[in-house]
């Protein structure tokens, strides 16, 4: 409690509301960076050595500086909000006295010199450190988080992936893990393909289907995250206020014997198709309903120039809702979230001028303000995806020869279908498969940009990662990247919680009763019962009624050996087994 006070008292007291949570978010996902990212320390056996790394709290992780006063970043964060726990170096427990009686390591001391991880971040800690991310500017005034912010399956993998993307852009670049490292070397995600095909040159189908979920995949070998400003970031994640659907049109179904069918019924079909479309769209447009519902068309050149993506968006002409509704393909989104992306677009445009142009430099420090990536949650159910994490990125651009040209900034979104199927349920491949190709519609382009992953976060056990798909659906595309959420790094304990919480079979295991009627409870001799009514009710004189009756005289066999197995095992009225000794 006395780490969240003096937290909150650091980021809002001296500054503003964005500065204040700006500050705030630094702290806790660098918390989350030492979780993460933390490196091995070889523990110094020189004890004077030791004392002043110990002193210094200099190792483990090396920051990136955002501003000249910001030093002394891990002393800081152990020493004024004590959230961070410095593993004690064994070197000190073996400290002996020399014969000049000067304090020295014990010579016999040969235990192993290293610590795998020399910092502590409480799973506790990274929940709060994680809902103080998701809260932004909402928790100047709040304490009460366990009561009044949710975190359902879909928001809690959501901002799990949002706060390793966040974490990492606080670690110094050099050191700095790419962002296809983070998801699949941090977050343990992999590309489930439909084939199992990995050869880049053999993953589509003889149609030459675009791999969509691969391509972006690989795209994001070499990017680097980074912290690009925007006061809608600040606010936390956001949840939307309207539902986020793709609205495809209406196309007709041909009839079966399409084929068949003359110039003249063709001509007939299509007139007929025709008048029944204008006639539902004139009843829609009486109905009103869309009458304060905006709209905007933009042009296919839409974000040619980035960094005024914002006016040209708000100066695009309108067109009638209830007219087009089910002729074009459009798309619904939140007002808020439009203009929060389209202006962090324009910011990572104007990221690149802080760009040195050669290969050896970084971005200048002091120019640098922190901010977290873009982390937002769906309203209701959607047909696309239900969270999404957009982030800045920086790709050096090479010749042919492997010389450095540019560095290039762009947008890059990670999209997450949330699946928290338990037991017998599985996720359905032309569900998965519909979504994905809604995702990659070039409408979504124009807010989160055209560098966009297709995630689905489930159980490991359902995501059948390293299965392979036959027949229909394996047509070579991969499906998604799988996102195994039980075994993230990062709310470990909380999403096992969560999913205890949530499971229908944990659920009535703790708090149902079953109920059935007093029976017998032997399971051999119901099987063979069952068996038994369904061969009655063939009531035939052909070779399949001998048939039955020979396999009728089986179903004794296995009554007698029943019969000898509750010799061992009897079974009482209330169905329970008890052993016979005698």
């Amino acid at each position: 409690c006395n780490g969240f006070s003096a937290l909150r008292t650091d980021g809002w007291t001296a500054e503003g509301a964005s500065e204040g949570a700006s500050k705030q978010a630094l702290a806790v996902a660098r918390i989350l960076a030492i979780a993460l990212y933390q490196e091995e320390l070889e523990v110094p056996m020189d004890i004077e050595t030791a004392m002043e790394r110990a002193m210094r709290l200099d190792y483990g992780i090396e920051f990136e500086r955002f501003g000249t006063n910001d030093i002394n970043i891990m002393y800081h964060l152990v020493t004024s909000y004590g959230l961070v726990v410095p593993v004690p170096f064994e070197t000190f427990d073996h400290v002996v006295l020399d014969e000049a009686g000067n304090t020295q390591v014990d010579p016999a001391f040969t235990q192993p010199k290293s610590l795998k991880k020399p910092y502590l971040v409480d799973p506790a800690i990274q929940l709060l450190c994680v809902w103080l991310l998701e809260g932004g500017k909402r928790v100047e005034d709040s304490y009460d988080f366990l009561e009044r912010t949710l975190f359902p399956f879909e928001a809690l993998s959501t901002q799990i992936v949002g706060s390793a993307i966040t974490a990492a852009t606080t670690v110094a670049q050099e050191k700095r893990k790419r962002i296809q490292s983070i998801l699949k070397d941090t977050l343990n995600m992999q590309p489930k393909s439909s084939s199992g095909k990995t050869d880049p040159d053999n993953r589509a189908d003889p149609d030459n289907k675009t791999d969509h979920v691969q391509e972006a995949w690989d795209a994001l070998e070499d990017v680097t995250p980074v912290s690009v400003w925007s006061d809608f970031v600040l606010n936390g994640m956001y949840h939307q206020q309207s539902a986020m659907s793709l609205n495809e049109p209406t196309i007709p179904t041909k009839p079966e014997n399409f084929e068949e069918m003359t110039t003249a019924q063709v001509m007939e079909w299509m007139e007929t198709e025709k008048n029944e479309r204008l006639n539902a769209r004139e009843a829609r447009m009486r109905l009103n309903r869309w009458d304060g519902l905006e709209t905007k068309q933009v042009d296919q050149n839409f974000g040619n120039n980035p960094r005024e993506l914002a006016s040209s968006y708000s100066t695009a002409d309108g067109f009638d809702a209830s007219r087009y509704e089910t002729l074009v393909t459009s798309l619904d989104m939140d007002k808020k979230l439009i203009q929060g992306l389209l202006k962090m677009r324009e910011a990572c445009a104007n990221l690149e001028d802080d760009i040195p142009h050669s290969d050896t430099g970084s971005f200048n420090p002091t120019k640098q303000n922190f901010c977290p990536s873009l982390t937002t949650v769906a309203e209701g159910s959607s047909n696309l995806a239900d969270g999404y994490v957009s982030t800045a990125g920086v790709r050096k651009i090479t010749d042919s020869a492997g010389k450095f040209v540019k560095s290039e900034v762009g947008f890059f979104t990670v999209c997450i279908q949330a699946k928290d199927y338990f037991d017998s349920s599985t996720i359905k491949y032309e569900n998965i498969r519909k979504n994905r190709d809604r995702v990659y519609d070039s409408l979504l382009s124009i807010t989160f940009g055209s560098n966009r992953l297709y995630c689905v976060a489930s159980r490991e056990d359902k995501l059948y990662l390293k299965k392979k798909y036959s027949g229909e659906a394996a047509d070579g595309t991969s499906f998604y990247v799988g996102f195994p959420t039980d075994k993230s790094p990062l709310l470990t304990k909380s999403m096992d919680k969560l999913d205890e919480r949530r499971r229908q079979s944990q659920k009535t295991d703790k708090n149902a009763y079953r109920i059935t009627t007093r029976q017998d409870m032997n399971v051999v001799r119901n099987i063979v019962s069952w068996m038994r009514d369904s061969l009655d009710k063939i009531n035939t004189q052909s070779r399949r009624g001998k048939e039955n009756n020979e396999n009728a005289g089986e179903m004794d066999q296995f009554e007698d050996e029943d019969a000898a197995d509750d010799e061992e095992h009897d079974v009482e009225p209330d169905g329970n087994a008890t052993r016979r000794d005698d």
